[in-house]
This record gives C-alpha cells, structure tokens and sequence, in this order.
C-alpha cells in the first residue's frame, strides 16, 4: 500500500510537471523514479507490518506474508512455491513465490528448513511438546496465535506460528536457578503438565522464520533466540520471564547452528510494553550460561524506562561462544506517580527428576525408537539415566542489570517494501554438537547390543 501510495503522488507530480511546462526530460525522470521498486511483491515474500513495522533490533515485528495481506487469509505456500524441490533459487525463480534470498538446513538424514529472517513475534502461546532427546532433537516447541495471523500458513498439521528450541542449548544449562524456566522445566514439563504453566500467556519471542520441509510445510520460527513470557499481568507485581542468546540449532533435520550477529553488533534489544507506565522498580533474578565461562561471565545487560515500559538491552557475545542470559524480571510500574515496590521470591522447589515425558514431532530415527521401545521399562530407565550422565552443565552465574542513563537508540528504519537482512544470520556447523550427538548415539548402541537388541 506504501508503494502504491507513493506511486500517486509521483503520478500526481508528473501531471503538475507537464501542466507547468517543465519538459519532457524531467518527466521522463519522475516516471522513471515512480517505477523503482514498484513491482508487485510475491506471495510468500515477508511485507513490513504497516502499524509497527520494526523493533528495537531493527528486525522486522510481526511482518506478514504477502498472500495474506492480499487475501486477508493465511497461504497455502505449497500452491506458490515448489515445496518439492529442496534449492532456494527455484523458489526465487518460480512465478509468484519469493523474491526473498533463503538459506537452507538440513541433515544427514533428511532436509529440513528453508528460512528467510529473523523477526520479533507477539502473541498468546500454547504448549507442543518435548521431543525425544534419544532418537529425535530434544526440543521445545509450541505454537503463538494473534488476531491478524500474519505469518501463519495453512495446508500443514500446525495451528499457529510455530516456535522452537534445543533444550540441550537452553533449559537443561538453568537448574538451580530458581527462575521460571527452571520450574517449567522439572515441574511441569518433565511432570507432563506443561499446559497448566504456559498456556494462553503473552511471549514475546524473537527467532529465525522459515518453513518446516518435514511437518506438511508450516510457518515457524526456528531456532528462538529470544523468549519473554508475561508470566503475572500486574501493574505492582509484574512478572516476565525470559531468555536470550544468539545462536541455536534446528533440530533433527537441522544440523547447522544459526548465528545470528544483529543489527546492532551482538546487542539485542527488548521493550517490555505496559501501557501509562513512566517509570518502575525492578526486582531481578538473572544469571549468565553457556560453556566458555570467560565468554559467559563478559556478557552484561541494562533497563531503562521508555514511555509506556521498559527497555532491556543485553550485550552479548560472538555468537559462536554459545553463551547467553536466562531470568526472571518483577516491574512495580509507576502510574500517575505512584510506585508499588515488589520483592521476587525463587520458583523452584527441589524435586526428584524423573524420565521427561517426550511427545512425537514426527521427526528423529524411527529405526532407533523401534530398538529403544522394545526395552522393558525398567531398563528403559536405565537407558536414560546413562544418558544423562554424559550432559553436565556448567553452574550458572548471577548477573545483576544496570540502570541505563543514556538516549535510547533510534530505532532502525525500515528499507525497501520487505526486509532484507537475512545475511545478519549465519549458517555453520557445530563441531561440539556433532560429537555430543556422537557419543550418545554410540552409548545407546552399546546398552541396546548388551540387552540383545541388534
């Protein structure tokens, strides 16, 4: 619509020019410049929203596809684009799929995603599941609705924007935090009663945006680099929890890491919205992760009032440290000048930790699952506590924010009719992760063959 309006006012000045007699020389220029740029976008190109286009970041906040914003209906992106075929450049050259640039990831054992860019996301979240972490990738997944839809997709077995996370790389680096994730993790995921916890809450979430090759094509963001979750709507309590870093996986079919370096040089920003708000007390329960404790322990972050919230900035690492922050945040949000101080208390209470409870994403090794399942439970057990014991985590370290007295950066402008930073996200293999995954599957063979399962 910008496009189109910009090309009525270029049109509207070239009749001026010619009522004015200024030649034909200077309207063959403005025609020229109305032209630029002007091509109809394709329909699983990711638009600019039109109300709120970026974020802090400068990343693009809840953009929209093309077909739907043409349609009012989410796409069926296999009815635009060859979902047949793996290369980028045969999505680019088909008739009306994208003009975007795309990278791929994949595995070994079967092709994965095609992405486009990171974003920011807003919505109401429901818990997915947790896959298997013997013969499948360990994951986190679970799907963010919003009124507009906007990158949601139709044709696929998902409902919703699809997010996901490698617990390997997040929640099993959190125990004895206290924070909410690590109380999400033991005492509700790991209890198979994850819903209770998360279920229709507020995130705002930050990650890759691609397509899915192996679940009937959905929208998703993956990996997440970012999640902040608004665990108690109060203007004197305000609770978030939250975590950040700038690297992950993709899973099973996704063997790359994503290294994101964003716009803002391995700074990533965050505003926690409270509409009136002027000011706020804060209540912290944060801490730094990740196994490069030298990496891990430079990181640092900030808060600061903006009009209508606070703004969070966390300064981390190269992303290819690995490292990254995890916590709680309590807001006594001042309101017509009156400020309600709060005091944060620990979640988590100690618990024995039982085998999760895993749910199928349809992905992993169906070979080594049918070997696994035909262990007898107890040794099942067995199987996964042998497991565990080659995952040990470094502890994790409090960090205590600071108060930013500085001007808040401008946010970055938006350019061209779509976002096209998707060079700021980097592909590459991880050489630890692949040994990792090594070891584990040689110990899982190694137990199976001394039980007699070939």
């Amino acid at each position: 619509m910008q496009n189109l309006n910009q090309l009525s006012y270029l049109s509207f000045r070239l009749r001026v020019t010619f009522t004015r007699g200024l030649g034909w020389l200077l309207s063959l220029g403005v025609m020229v410049l109305a032209l630029q740029g002007c091509g109809k976008p394709k329909a699983m190109d990711a638009l600019w929203s039109t109300t709120d286009p970026v974020d802090d970041n400068g990343l693009a906040k809840s953009p929209v596809w093309s077909a739907m914003r043409q349609s009012g209906q989410p796409p069926d992106p296999c009815q635009f684009c060859p979902c047949d075929n793996e290369d980028p450049a045969a999505w680019q050259s088909a008739a009306n799929c994208t003009d975007q640039s795309l990278q791929t990831n994949s595995s070994l054992e079967c092709f994965g995603h095609w992405n486009w860019i990171p974003v920011e996301y807003e919505g109401i979240v429901t818990w997915g599941g947790h896959s298997n972490s013997w013969y499948d990738d360990d994951d986190y997944y679970m799907e963010v609705k919003r009124p507009d839809r906007s990158l949601e997709v139709t044709g696929s077995d998902r409902n919703g924007l699809h997010i996901e996370f490698d617990s390997e790389e997040t929640v099993d680096y959190w125990d004895d935090t206290g924070t909410w994730w690590d109380d999400f993790h033991h005492n509700y995921v790991d209890q198979d009663n994850a819903p209770s916890h998360i279920n229709g809450k507020f995130v705002i979430v930050i990650g890759l945006l691609g397509l899915d090759s192996q679940h009937s094509k959905p929208s998703e963001l993956n990996p997440v680099y970012a999640m902040f979750v608004h665990v108690q709507d109060d203007p004197a309590n305000d609770q978030w929890a939250f975590f950040v870093k700038n690297w992950g996986n993709e899973g099973f079919c996704g063997d790359n890491e994503e290294y994101l370096d964003t716009l803002r040089n391995n700074t990533l920003v965050i505003r926690i919205p409270h509409p009136g708000a002027t000011n706020f007390a804060l209540a912290q329960n944060v801490y730094v992760y990740g196994d490069d404790d030298d990496e891990r322990d430079k990181q640092s972050w900030t808060f600061q009032p903006v009009p209508d919230g606070a703004l969070l900035t966390f300064n981390l690492r190269d992303p290819q440290k690995q490292v990254g922050f995890v916590g709680d945040l309590t807001f006594s949000w001042t309101i017509n000048g009156c400020p309600v101080l709060t005091q944060y208390t620990k979640n988590r209470t100690n618990v024995e930790q039982p085998p999760p409870s895993f749910l199928t994403d349809n992905d992993g090794d169906l070979k080594l699952q049918s070997r696994i399942q035909r262990l007898i439970a107890a040794d099942q057990q067995l199987l996964f506590q042998e497991v565990q014991k080659l995952r040990q985590y470094p502890v994790c370290i409090a960090k205590q924010g600071t108060l930013n007295s500085a001007a808040v950066p401008k946010p970055i402008a938006p350019r061209g009719r779509s976002p096209s930073y998707a060079s700021v996200v980097k592909s590459a293999k991880d050489p630890k992760r692949v040994a990792a995954h090594a070891r584990t599957r040689e110990l899982i063979n190694s137990f199976l063959r001394e039980h007699g399962i070939e």
